[in-house]
């Protein structure tokens, strides 16, 4: 008689349990977050000795996870990821290969791995520390 109390109280406590999850969708399944965070935006790339400095405004998503960067030799890309995990603040220092116009765009990723779209583009001029600057490609 005893086990059997046992288990009916075990099976009580666990659709409670079942129940408090929160869950209106009535599958029983928690919901799915399939939704990306916004585009970074306001970005600026500033040359500093031995390095680029990006940056931009941070996103206000509340899942938010950090950023990603990515940089190209080419306005219209290809663009490559230089982050090797995710940036967790609004800015990121790299140090690009060459002397020549570089061009960074950074995306946002919330904590279930979605991914913005990319920013707008920015391109700087990285002279290997001497004094450069910083542009933004013509819309089109």
């Amino acid at each position: 008689m005893q086990t059997r109390k046992t288990v009916f109280i075990l099976a009580a406590v666990l659709v409670l349990m079942v129940g408090a999850c929160g869950n209106d969708s009535g599958s029983g399944l928690p919901e799915v977050d399939t939704v990306p965070p916004n585009p970074p935006v306001g970005l600026q790339a500033v040359e500093n000795v031995g390095s680029v400095r990006i940056s931009w405004t941070e996103n206000a998503e509340l899942d938010l996870a950090g950023y990603r960067v990515y940089r190209s030799s080419n306005e219209s890309g290809p663009f490559r990821r230089v982050s090797s995990g995710l940036v967790l603040c609004p800015w990121y220092y790299d140090t690009p290969t060459a002397m020549a116009m570089t061009y960074y765009r950074v995306t946002a990723v919330d904590e279930s791995g979605n991914e913005s779209a990319f920013s707008e583009v920015i391109g700087v001029y990285y002279n290997t520390g001497k004094s450069g600057g910083a542009h933004r490609p013509a819309e089109r």
